[in-house]
């Protein structure tokens, strides 16, 4: 069916089986669309999960601050008397307001002495604030100080019970306020400490603060957010607060290159049998160490290992990758060791069963056990006179929005890795709960659509509501057409139709026809905006063209597949030249190593494609390998494919920069990258907060690596108020193992795996950031929902306008936010670790034969051995190498194999080469020669 032709009839095939899902919650009213022969029945039926996971709490961080030993200590308040507090309150974040609950001395219960202060609140007001979908207001208990130096001490600690009946969750704030030089509340969020409490009980708080500064302290606040509560709990709540002191203790290690003094960095996961296997200490001098098992208590593996000197520090560098005997072990070096890890091929199995928790305790809509009941029947898309609820989903983070991107990233990722872990009968039922779950998002996406190519991209919310439709908690979203949205949510709908097609013929019909339609509202947009020329997409949809092209391609090539149908094929092909167009596929002037194949945000080439939050990187590369596996005999096959090599390369490049911990640096920046925010700076979102300015951009880009002509190697992203590394580390962990499993690429996937034992151990603190995966793991930001087995945060951060690792013990958004975006790019990257090992010996790509390579200037002369049996049907491809004419060839003297020569001149020397030995009867046979500028492969 032609494409104008599917445009007359979409808004009515959207009027059969896709609006069904709306159904009654079209306000007003829409017609009750159900296709033939699927019933609601059909498409409600999810099996529940158990209840969530939980953790015992005594392998935490949190249990180790409180057993620490105090030095020192001081009293600051007993809280007998009010003469030094202060209450104040603000409407949302930022407008004033009058006092808001109230502050009092309370003797119904202290912890020493005759009273406590109690800060006393409604859960909400008449009216939420001005910012829509956050929290009613606020008020602060403050105790004032005067300008006092606290530089001696390194630690508060106080006491407070709170008092929430029916509440499942408690979230109170505590911040510092400093007026010397560095101000508090300041930058990143500096300050702040977010807790969780448990209710009716007092909750010993003890909060390290050695990084903060504290010369000129005027003011503790203890802080509460009216941000609703659910039906059948308290509207009012109650704190009552006790012994604040100031204390010296031996503060934990915070920031830098260097591992923790006595800490060995070790992935607290274990190690895959055939993975690097690395472990690292400080070290200045030779160390010894060793590798115990634990049953057995026997030494099986000694090794001296000398210093190692690198571009981030001096370490020990304990490497047992020889080793492959699964079991349990642990590293002993002198006085220290680490906890038991295992080394075996499913250490990462554990960390899939805590991310599918995860997402069951963020769903949306849904009770959960412990944490929320039904919520958010009144949360509405609006488009012109008619609404949807839009609850349904997952609750994207600490708070309770909702984003269509995270959700479709996540069921993809859940459903490709199910369709790795259904090869192996012993992983059958965690595959069953990622399909599961994967439904239960494909429903939100369905719903989520108002038949015309609008949807609801991004909705805030921040707080609990009634459930009431019509009253004054109501939050509203506004519903936009916008082509990169579209796209997305056909390529969830899309693989929806690809897994539920022989389990759920129906449902995947529904996916199906939801993904088409999908499409042809993108497609549409993009062809209206782009006309026939799809070079320059810039301002279409409020996103770069080499994200709309990248999703589009991966959109187009998916429906291809499903379908068969050419209009995919022939859109993909052409946004798949934008994409490449956005590469940098020449060397850079001036810099001191050779370095192409990064991406620019456009084919303009004016801006390097650069992340800061939530990076997008696998995705040009994904819809490369994609169209590479899709389309073997395209003429532009080598294109797509030099395309994902040339990033592989790079990324692997890069990571020498980090070593030995070889974690992906953020991107390349410009030293006039500045200059590209505004004058004046745009203000802070909310009160205390700093927003972008040139001077802190260029400090920051300033402190990154010099790499020549006027280009800095910024190991974290340049940020401001949002940081937090986890998720751009892991989409282009997922661009490194989606390239690994196209190229054949050991090396690459050992690369990824570093990159999760980063994650969860293998860092300069020596702690797993996965909460309840390994040991030491700190509380998470997770105000309404509450700690959760299986959380990632935003991720490690740096400390104002450094390039180092930042660990603090603070809690606040976003560094320590639980975010769903890193536990998907998680899923991800295991789904292709994954299907490498399921590959084993059964799945060989590469050809066997040998290759060797001589280069003079411009002129390339590769010689390629291979066995009698595969000398036939073989052919070259190759990019920026013009070859001359057919390979010669000649039978070798053991009459087992002959030797193949191709000659070629490269086109251009200042870029890198490819070249690509391919089997005619079967592409994914082939053998890999990457030139390098010297000439060798």
């Amino acid at each position: 069916m032609s494409l104008q032709r599917r445009m007359t009839d979409k808004t009515s095939r959207c009027g059969l089986s896709l609006l069904f899902l709306v159904g009654s919650l079209l306000l007003p009213m829409a017609r009750p669309l159900f296709s033939q022969g699927v019933d609601r029945a059909t498409f409600n039926a999810v099996q529940q999960p158990s209840r969530p996971m939980t953790v015992d709490g005594t392998d935490t961080a949190k249990a180790r601050w409180l057993a620490k030993p105090v030095l020192e200590s001081r009293l600051l308040d007993d809280m007998e008397d009010l003469s030094s507090w202060r209450q104040h309150s603000r409407r949302g974040y930022a407008a004033p307001s009058e006092l808001i609950g109230t502050m009092t001395l309370t003797d119904q219960r202290c912890r020493d002495g005759g009273h406590s202060i109690r800060l006393q609140s409604p859960t909400k007001l008449d009216r939420p604030g001005p910012e829509p979908g956050r929290p009613f207001g606020l008020t602060t208990a403050q105790r004032v100080f005067d300008r006092e130096d606290w530089s001696d001490f390194n630690r508060i600690s106080f006491w407070v019970y709170p008092d929430l009946p029916g509440f499942h969750s408690i979230s109170f704030l505590v911040q510092l306020r400093n007026e010397g030089e560095i101000k508090l509340p300041g930058p990143g969020r500096l300050g702040m400490n977010f807790l969780n409490l448990e209710n009716q009980q007092w909750n010993h708080i003890v909060w390290e603060i050695p990084d903060l500064p504290r010369d000129q302290v005027t003011g503790i606040e203890f802080q509460y957010r009216l941000q609703g509560h659910e039906n059948g709990a308290t509207d009012v709540v109650t704190f009552d607060i006790d012994q604040l002191e100031l204390q010296r203790v031996e503060a934990d290690y915070f920031e830098g290159w260097g591992v923790a003094p006595n800490r060995i960095a070790y992935c607290h996961s274990g190690y895959r049998t055939n993975s690097p296997k690395v472990a690292l200490m400080q070290a200045t001098d030779p160390r010894q160490f060793e590798l115990v098992d634990v049953f057995s208590g026997r030494v099986v593996l000694e090794k001296t290992v000398d210093p190692t000197e690198s571009r981030v520090g001096r370490f020990s560098v304990f490497d047992f990758s020889e080793f492959l005997q699964p079991g349990k072990y642990l590293i002993r070096s002198g006085d220290r060791s680490t906890q038991p890890f295992a080394i075996d091929d499913d250490v990462w199995v554990s960390t899939l069963w805590k991310s599918v928790n995860y997402f069951y305790c963020q769903r949306c809509g849904d009770a959960i056990e412990g944490i929320h009941d039904v919520c958010h029947e009144d949360w509405r898309g609006l488009h012109g006179d008619q609404s949807i609820v839009i609850n349904g989903g997952w609750h994207d983070a600490g708070d309770l929005c909702q984003g269509l991107k995270n959700s479709c990233d996540a069921i993809v990722a859940m459903l490709t890795l199910a369709e790795q872990l259904r090869l192996h009968e012993s992983n059958s039922e965690l595959a069953d709960r990622l399909i599961e779950e994967a439904r239960w998002g494909l429903r939100y996406v369905l719903k989520n659509n108002f038949g015309d190519g609008h949807r609801v991209a991004w909705a805030t919310h921040d707080y609990w509501t009634n459930g009431t439709l019509g009253d004054a908690d109501d939050v509203t979203a506004k519903a936009r057409n916008g082509p990169r949205e579209n796209f997305t949510a056909a390529w969830a709908e899309v693989t929806g139709y690809r897994v539920f097609q022989d389990q759920d013929p129906q449902f995947a019909a529904v996916c199906l026809e939801a993904a088409q339609a999908d499409w042809e509202f993108a497609a549409e947009v993009i062809q209206k905006e782009g006309g026939r020329s799809l070079a320059d997409l810039s301002g279409i949809g409020q996103t770069t063209p080499l994200d709309l092209a990248s999703i589009g391609t991966l959109a187009s090539v998916e429906l291809y597949r499903a379908t068969g149908e050419s209009q995919y094929a022939k859109l993909a092909v052409e946004l798949a030249d934008t994409v490449i167009d956005c590469q940098c596929r020449a060397y850079l002037d001036g810099l001191n190593i050779p370095l192409a194949g990064f991406f620019n945000e456009s084919p303009r080439k004016q801006q390097i494609y650069q992340s800061h939050h939530r990076g997008h990187a696998h995705v040009p590369i994904m819809a490369m390998q994609t169209l590479c596996e899709t389309f073997g005999d395209h003429a532009n096959w080598i294109r797509w494919y030099s395309c994902v090599a040339y990033y592989a390369e790079y990324l692997k490049a890069i990571a020498t920069y980090t070593a030995p911990y070889q974690v992906l640096p953020a991107a390349l920046y410009r030293d006039d990258d500045h200059l590209q925010i505004p004058q004046p700076p745009p203000r802070g979102r909310f009160a205390g907060y700093a927003g972008p300015t040139r001077n802190s951009f260029r400090r920051q880009v300033l402190a990154g690596h010099d790499m020549g002509g006027g280009y800095y190697l910024r190991r974290f992203p340049v940020w401001f108020m949002i940081r937090g590394h986890f998720g751009v580390l892991l989409t282009k962990t997922k661009a490194l193992t989606t390239a690994a499993r196209l190229r054949d690429d050991q090396q690459a996937l050992e690369l990824a795996e570093r990159q999760l034992q980063w994650i969860v151990g293998g860092n300069p603190f020596a702690r797993s950031t996965m909460y309840g995966e390994g040991h030491d793991y700190v509380p998470h930001y997770s105000a309404m929902s509450g700690q959760i087995v299986g959380s990632l945060p935003v991720g490690i951060e740096t400390l104002l306008d450094h390039d180092q690792p930042y660990w603090s013990v603070h809690n606040h958004m976003n560094s320590k936010e639980t975010w769903v975006y890193p536990v998907t790019q998680w899923m991800f990257v295991l789904s292709d670790l994954l299907a490498r090992q399921n590959a084993g010996d059964n799945e060989q790509k590469s050809l066997t034969l040998n290759a060797t390579l001589s280069q003079q200037g411009n002129q390339v002369e590769i010689k390629v051995t291979v066995p009698n049996r595969d000398s036939h049907g073989l052919s070259m491809r190759a990019d920026n190498i013009a070859l001359e004419g057919k390979p010669t060839m000649i039978e070798e003297s053991n009459g087992d194999s002959h030797q193949m020569t191709w000659r070629g001149t490269v086109q251009s020397i200042d870029a890198p080469w490819i070249a690509v030995v391919t089997s005619d009867r079967n592409v994914t046979f082939r053998k890999e020669i990457l030139g390098s500028p010297s000439g060798s492969p």
